[in-house]
């Protein structure tokens, strides 16, 4: 019998469902059925977690697996998709790794098998289900927490619409993932190769950060571009996935990477001298993801201490770059890397256009607090 494959371009998942309200007990008045193939361009981060293939394989609970939606549409559908009929979901469930493969699982959490409709296409969308967002919208509201342990990764696909392979086997239903959030996180580096202790209390972002926005699921659009879709060939129809900050409410002025008193990162300098090393909190959270957007005199401070040397607290604005960071960007990795030293710290930021590919090193020299 022929199945209908869901090919996200950043999980890899097998969808296998009829409609969300149960299971069919006659297949052939429908179409193939559906496989699930997902994608993730470039490695998301959830935490200190790389939420890769294997991290969306994980259970529900863990932070694993996607939301999806499927409508039907008339045939060979033209962007924007005029077409398709939102009114009602053909499908509404999730993608769940078990069993060694991934499957469909319906609004009741029964485990179903998915086939195309009959003499129909379908447009399919999903995001990750680690947002913690539940709803049978195509608007999404997203809410980026205070604490940065508490922050996610947030991965949408644009609305994608599949025909049926009509010769024979699966239809494979691409779903290819995009970040939504930018990504920030800090290093450390010793310029001297001693065994001298470095003690970081505190690493804040400093700024105007806007908290929630809204998602429409339908705003972005893509189109396989062969019966046998893959990460390389599927076309996206204009913008990315991206999300709206919502621009009422109170803003959050600052992210504290290492919250409360006792909440340090020690580290020698013989261990930071050779390569860098990731600031870490004591319980996860070593990225803050944020808000992309404009921000207010944006910086970042820090509060450390080397050896028997004193506390000093050293603040580094961020518009004062060479290339001026003045707005976060969404899908952008922004690193920060303080080289410390017995008598200085100096300061460089490497700006990733994609999250796992190295951007330039921008230095500057900070200024200590008064």
């Amino acid at each position: 019998m022929k199945r209908f494959f869901f090919s996200s371009i950043a999980l890899m998942v097998a969808m296998t469902a009829c409609t969300e309200s149960g299971l069919i007990d006659s297949p052939e008045f429908y179409g193939n059925p559906i496989v699930f193939d997902t994608y993730i361009g470039k490695t998301p981060v959830t935490k200190a977690e790389n939420c890769d293939i294997t991290a969306l394989k994980d259970t529900e609970g863990n932070g694993g697996g996607a939301r999806i939606y499927a409508f039907e549409s008339e045939k060979d559908a033209q962007i924007p998709f005029s077409a398709v009929n939102y009114d009602s979901h053909y499908l509404n469930g999730k993608l769940k790794f078990a069993n060694s493969s991934w499957g469909y699982y319906n609004a009741d959490g029964d485990l179903e098998e998915a086939y195309m409709p009959a003499d129909k296409d379908l447009a399919v969308v999903a995001y990750s289900l680690n947002a913690g967002i539940s709803t049978d919208d195509t608007e999404l509201t997203f809410t980026v927490s205070d604490n940065v342990a508490d922050q996610v990764d947030f991965l949408v696909t644009p609305l994608t619409l599949v025909t049926e392979n009509v010769t024979g086997g699966d239809t494979k239903v691409p779903l290819r993932f995009y970040h939504l959030l930018s990504r920030v996180g800090f290093k450390v580096q010793s310029s001297d190769e001693s065994s001298d202790e470095i003690v970081i209390s505190s690493v804040k972002l400093k700024g105007s950060f806007y908290t929630t926005g809204n998602v429409d699921l339908t705003a972005s659009t893509a189109k396989p571009s062969s019966a046998k879709p893959d990460e390389t060939n599927i076309a996206l129809q204009g913008k990315k996935p991206q999300i709206t900050p919502i621009t009422t409410g109170t803003l959050v002025t600052e992210y504290e990477l290492l919250p409360g008193d006792d909440n340090v990162f020690e580290i020698t300098g013989t261990d930071c001298y050779a390569s860098a090393q990731q600031i870490t909190p004591d319980e996860g959270g070593c990225y803050m993801m944020i808000m992309p957007g404009v921000q207010a005199a944006p910086a970042v401070q820090i509060t450390y201490k080397v050896g028997n040397s004193a506390e000093d607290t050293v603040t580094i604005n961020l518009a004062d770059l060479n290339t001026g960071i003045e707005y976060f960007e969404a899908g952008y990795a922004y690193e920060f890397l303080f080289k410390v030293s017995t008598s200085a710290i100096d300061f460089s930021a490497t700006i990733s256009k994609d999250w796992d590919e190295t951007g330039a090193d921008i230095p500057v020299t900070p200024t200590p607090n008064a």
